[in-house]
Order: structure tokens, then C-alpha cells, then sequence
């Protein structure tokens, strides 16, 4: 039997980033490394969960970002630097996380 985190670990990956949901592939590049696909959530912030999916060059000037936390573990983000997100340029103005997701407030111009 598997115990809860496991179970709600298994329910991140199959329910809430579920690409026939809100979940899409998104190519991420955290300068200079190159870039990198990862399933995730990338939502306008005034619209989060009414209309979670955006185009990919959006015109706003800030989204949400959420992805699986797990392949990020060992992984240092930094408030203020730059992200691209499928071409378009980023910085993070915050970061929140628990042990299964990790959500992004991304803006379009520096802090």
C-alpha cells in the first residue's frame, strides 16, 4: 500500500499536470543553460485556473508558472533573475514551493 505522499505525489503528475487539463509542455531556459522542456501550468495572473492556458508570446506583463517540484529539488532559484518561458523573456519576482509543486510570479519587465 503506498503511503499518502506517494499517493499525492502520484495525483500532481496524473491530475493537475495533465496535458488533456490545464498542464502543457513548456521549453523553460534559465540563462546560460540551455533550454529545456517540462510539463507545467502557465496562466495569466488575473484569469489563474478560469482560463489557465496563454499564448505562447503573451502580451501581459506578468504570469504564474507552476511545475512539478520534484525535478527541481537540488535546484537554486533566484528572485530577480531571468527565465524564458517558450521564447519570451522573464524575471522572477517570487517563488513559492512545497514538496510538490513549485509556482513562479514571473513579470515581463526587471524588478
Amino acid at each position: 500500500m503506498k503511503t499518502l505522499k506517494e499517493q499525492i505525489a502520484q495525483d500532481i503528475e496524473k491530475v493537475i499536470f495533465n496535458t488533456d487539463e490545464f498542464a502543457e509542455k513548456i521549453t523553460i531556459e534559465f540563462p546560460p543553460s540551455d533550454p529545456f522542456e517540462v510539463i507545467g501550468i502557465l496562466s495569466i495572473c488575473e484569469d489563474t485556473w478560469k482560463k489557465a492556458r496563454i499564448p505562447t508570446d503573451p502580451k501581459k506583463e506578468s504570469v504564474i508558472l507552476q511545475i512539478n517540484a520534484e525535478p527541481f529539488k537540488e535546484y537554486i532559484f533566484v528572485q530577480g533573475s531571468e527565465v524564458k518561458i517558450n521564447g519570451t523573456k522573464y524575471f522572477i519576482e517570487n517563488i513559492s514551493s512545497d514538496e510538490y509543486i513549485k509556482e513562479f510570479l514571473l513579470r515581463r519587465n526587471k524588478l
